[in-house]
């Protein structure tokens, strides 16, 4: 048996991965396993390993508000190992910086809420009435990185922005907030003033 692996150009943190298991079969080379069948979307890694008995890869997780780039943004660690009939079986699968996903769910959501008008949706995400007063309608996701400080890990910043008269974008810093009921918006202020 053997493991074919093919790999594309690889990016600050992570490349996409291709992976084939072929065995010997009565006489005729066949595929057993095949990554393209298990992450139809694409499979980008950040980490791979592979021993006799077990294949690890931690892989990106790609979702509303994921960023190509940035550090700290959600992953997802898949452990294989051989199966009785010598595939692969998933045997454990753990999430790293699921906070990110979480936060980019809430900040999703935000976003649609404020650019429909839905006061019920913004209500929820936004639980301050008096910051939910100054929120420019037209305020949008900016495509940087989001911001959390290890120390406060229940706190993070989304840079948000509104368009100006002159074309550019006003930026916005968004503070998130963690609570029992999930991410909520408690702070939100132009950079510049």
């Amino acid at each position: 048996e053997f493991l074919l692996a093919w790999s594309g150009e690889a990016g600050p943190q992570s490349w996409p991965l291709r992976l084939e298991l072929w065995r010997v079969r009565d006489g005729q080379l066949m595929p057993v396993w095949r990554s393209v069948d298990r992450y139809p979307e694409g499979l980008w890694v950040s980490h791979m390993d592979v021993t006799a008995d077990r294949i690890v890869l931690r892989r990106e997780l790609r979702y509303p508000g994921w960023k190509p780039g940035c550090d700290v943004q959600a992953e997802q660690e898949d452990r294989y190992r051989a199966d009785a009939r010598g595939a692969l079986a998933l045997v454990s699968r753990q999430v790293f910086n699921g906070w990110h996903r979480d936060l980019q769910r809430s900040a999703t959501r935000f976003f649609a809420a404020l650019a429909a008008g839905d006061r019920k949706t913004l209500a929820e995400l936004v639980p301050d009435a008096s910051l939910r007063a100054r929120l420019p309608r037209a305020l949008v996701p900016e495509p940087v990185c989001d911001s959390q400080n290890p120390d406060t890990p229940s706190t993070a910043i989304v840079a948000a922005g509104v368009p100006a008269p002159s074309g550019g974008p006003v930026p916005w810093s968004l503070w998130w907030g963690r609570t029992p009921a999930g991410w909520r918006l408690t702070a939100a202020a132009p950079v510049l003033e």
